[in-house]
């Protein structure tokens, strides 16, 4: 985990940002989504997904929204465990995605957020 990691991180963290399930919720009907996710229900079985894989938080940041409450956001900030066993799990998932799309996924380093750009994620 380098200097420009933690930067990137803290940028996402100073602009719009909400939890993900809240936010989602929030949006009611009006559609809000993740990425390309088609549908409420599918962002919200991904960040259901990713707790269960064991996150302590799921972060949407880079909100964009519509004045009739819909939007959308590319990207996520996964709040890891502490216990190195309980974000293997996590980092598995990330690693599957990255390389189904032809990137090398992210290794851990004791970094505290996991950054996901849910762009193409199934």
């Amino acid at each position: 985990m380098n200097d420009e990691y933690r930067s990137i991180i803290k940028q996402f963290l100073s602009g719009p940002h909400a939890e993900a399930l809240e936010w989602l919720g929030e949006g009611g009907g009006s559609g809000r989504r993740l990425g390309e996710h088609q549908s409420i229900g599918q962002s919200v079985a991904l960040v259901e997904r990713l707790y269960g894989l064991g996150a302590q938080k799921v972060i949407a940041v880079e909100l964009h929204e519509s004045p009739d409450g819909s939007g959308a956001a590319r990207y996520l900030l996964v709040e890891l465990p502490a216990e190195h066993r309980e974000r293997e799990a996590i980092f598995a998932f990330e690693r599957e995605e990255a390389e189904r799309r032809g990137f090398l996924g992210t290794e851990d380093e004791g970094q505290v957020y996991l950054f996901l750009d849910v762009k193409g994620i199934a």
